[in-house]
């Protein structure tokens, strides 16, 4: 933000690419360099700024391969009368039926997620702003079963298929 703070002024009208420096973000990692691309326009009266985020990549595959790599051997060598595997969902532009479709097409590649009963989707994209996170179970076919919603660790609310919220008592 620093850097589009100090040169909002002198960006070209276009589209262009720019290389901006990250400094100390997160701490403990040397800083890197990103390229920014902006488009810069004429509105009539007065100037607007909007700053949106595009994923450049796309290793969404791997990531889940990863996922279930790492969490399934540990799951499923456990004794357990029901199997839940809970993965996190930290981004805006991934949704619970996007991470359940990719785990779908690798299910051939990982047998052992026949002997898992659930798949929940924790959501933690809230957390760090406001405290909020949420456990949402989807069905094979994709279709909403329930959600558990927490506010700085304490469960507020449960809703089912429906969506309707069902009473905490």
């Amino acid at each position: 933000m620093k850097w589009i703070r100090a040169n909002r002024l002198d960006v070209r009208d276009g589209e262009h690419q720019y290389e901006c420096r990250v400094i100390g973000v997160p701490p403990g990692v040397a800083d890197f360099e990103v390229a920014l691309t902006i488009k810069a326009q004429d509105l009539p009266e007065h100037g607007q700024l909007n700053v949106r985020r595009q994923q450049v990549g796309n290793d969404f595959g791997d990531v889940v391969r990863g996922a279930l790599s790492t969490k399934l051997p540990k799951l499923t060598k456990q004794q357990a009368d029901k199997r839940v595997l809970i993965l996190e969902r930290r981004h805006m532009n991934l949704v619970p039926e996007q991470i359940l479709g990719e785990i779908k097409k690798q299910a051939p590649s990982f047998p052992q997620l026949a002997a898992v009963d659930e798949i929940w989707i924790l959501e933690t994209i809230g957390f760090e702003a406001g405290g909020f996170f949420l456990f949402e179970l989807n069905d094979d076919n994709d279709q909403h079963l329930a959600t558990l919603t927490f506010h700085n660790g304490i469960w507020t609310s449960r809703s089912g298929r429906d969506g309707i919220p069902i009473c905490n008592n």
